[in-house]
């Protein structure tokens, strides 16, 4: 057996091959906490109350990860860091490909709504 079978051998036995397996475990939409955020934004944008404290001006996609929530949300957002007010509004972004026969997933946050836009006013930052 050569290394190259024992590595493929290795990789294999930890890869998840069932798709609704995949999802159920990294999907963070299909969490009770995705499916609450989801809730939020729908109730925001028809213009209805939501059932927590959330409205459009602290409306966030990140409150979907504790540790977003905590590294980006959290405490006193000073604009000097300067994340723009659009990377809270930004919708998710959906699998590109056959997630059946994938072999890498490239997983970002709200990717391209970053930019920096150096004629902003400073009013788009939070």
């Amino acid at each position: 057996m050569t290394n190259s079978d024992n590595f493929e051998q290795n990789i294999l036995k930890h890869a998840i091959l069932d798709r609704e397996e995949f999802l159920d475990m990294y999907n963070p939409w299909q969490t009770e906490q995705g499916k609450e955020v989801i809730r939020n934004y729908t109730n925001i944008i028809h213009e209805q109350s939501t059932d927590n404290d959330v409205n459009k001006e602290n409306f966030s996609w990140l409150t979907v990860e504790d540790d977003f929530k905590k590294e980006f949300l959290t405490g006193n957002r000073d604009k000097k860091v300067g994340i723009p007010a659009n990377v809270d509004f930004a919708l998710p972004n959906h699998v590109k490909g056959d997630i059946d026969y994938s072999n890498l997933f490239i997983c970002l946050t709200n990717p391209n709504i970053q930019v920096e836009d150096k004629y902003l006013a400073e009013s788009q930052y939070k």
